[in-house]
């Protein structure tokens, strides 16, 4: 299943902030491989038939790129995984603050003299 999202504003005419539809449940779906070994190894090996079944009852629907993003990943472990899919998320336009996207910034030093 694949959401398609178009919003205008309360004007009518003028395209909304581009929401992220996906960011929820891919959040939701690293959960569930988190969580239960089965799906993770599901996920990590039949991507398209973890993304078919779901969790629990529970449908992790995903826009078309990001379902595609998915299904391309070649990972070893839920950690790979979840490094290659942060690195391909693109942001959405303009930033969304339901979004989340690692920063490449100097970790902090601590009790640094």
């Amino acid at each position: 299943m694949f959401m398609d999202i178009t919003s205008t504003t309360s004007a009518g005419n003028q395209p909304a902030e581009k929401p992220c539809p996906s960011a929820g449940n891919l959040s939701r779906l690293l959960s569930a491989a988190v969580i239960n070994q089965r799906f993770r190894d599901l996920l990590l090996t039949q991507p398209e038939e973890a993304l078919r079944v779901g969790f629990q009852g529970e449908t992790f629907p995903l826009s078309r790129e990001d379902h595609q993003r998915v299904l391309a990943i070649q990972a070893r472990d839920l950690a790979d995984f979840a490094l290659q899919l942060s690195s391909q998320r693109e942001p959405c336009s303009p930033p969304c603050s339901s979004c989340w996207y690692p920063v490449e910034q100097p970790a902090p030093v601590l009790n640094a003299e």
